[in-house]
């Protein structure tokens, strides 16, 4: 179902409700391979109602659903919009949308809200959220709990297992250090009939001086962490376009790029000391 990235979540699963933190993770098993549900509302999903709500100023929430193709569903609950990101507007009538929506994407996409089921209070965890369950049911699982396993340097700790999912997909989280000798990871591994995808959450990686480097953004939206001597590049790039400042307030990056000829970089040089390839 989702990890709570960042800020905080409320999940409610059947007559559960626990507040996520981020690391924190909540799961419904896969139904039948041509039944789906995850919406804003509470539904119906193979026997369990969910529900979730964002109580946070800036929630970002990381979901796994299977099978695939349910993301039409919030295609349909939005609007269209060309920019990368949102749109730096007022959000007030969004629950207004939600609830006209789900009836009109509720046949194809199988979502069965659930109007007279009523959400408890959140609850403390107990304990019983420190561990995996033995069968497909919904559970919590608390950020840093759970099974795991250290081989050389590396911790890997499952979220999801074959045996929770229906053997649809399995869901880890790895860890680990450059400070340890035994890096069991590095020098390839190769998985001629399993698809991986990876999302980084932590950590950096290191540019040394005189490396030659391309960054071409291949998502909506990213974002980066630059430590450097001075001089380096944020200082370039803040030089070359303090004369235009972002104002917007609810939305990160503008909806569209001013112009700018990237060769105008060249009158740093005598200052900051870089090359153009």
């Amino acid at each position: 179902m989702t990890f709570c990235i960042k800020s905080q979540l409320k999940v409610w699963l059947n007559d559960q409700c626990k507040i996520l933190n981020p690391g924190d993770y909540a799961s419904l098993a896969p139904a039948s391979q041509n039944s789906r549900a995850f919406v804003h509302h509470t539904d119906h999903f193979k026997g369990a109602i969910h529900a979730y709500q964002f109580i946070g100023g800036h929630t970002e929430i990381f979901g796994i659903i299977t099978p695939a193709g349910f993301e039409h569903m919030f295609r349909g609950l939005g609007e269209s919009y060309a920019g990368p990101m949102w749109p730096d507007a007022d959000l007030e009538r969004v629950a207004e949308k939600l609830n006209t929506g789900v009836a009109n994407v509720m046949t194809e996409f199988d979502v069965i809200p659930v109007s007279n089921h009523k959400l408890v209070e959140p609850q403390p965890w107990s304990g019983s959220e420190n561990q995996l369950p033995g069968s497909q049911k919904p559970y919590f699982l608390r950020n840093r709990t759970g099974s795991s396993a250290v081989l050389g340097g590396t911790v890997v700790r499952p979220y999801v297992t074959g045996a929770k999912s229906g053997n649809r997909y399995s869901l880890a989280t790895l860890e680990g250090s450059n400070q340890f000798e035994t890096q069991v990871l590095s020098g390839g591994i190769r998985f001629p009939g399993v698809d991986h995808c990876f999302y980084v959450s932590d950590g950096y990686l290191e540019l040394p001086a005189g490396t030659y480097f391309d960054i071409k953004p291949v998502s909506s939206y990213f974002k980066v962490f630059m430590y450097s001597q001075p001089g380096g590049l944020g200082d370039l790039v803040y030089a070359a376009g303090k004369d235009k400042p972002h104002t917007g307030l609810n939305c990160m990056i503008p909806d569209s790029p001013s112009l700018f000829d990237r060769e105008k970089l060249s009158q740093y040089k005598s200052k900051f000391k870089f090359d153009l390839m």
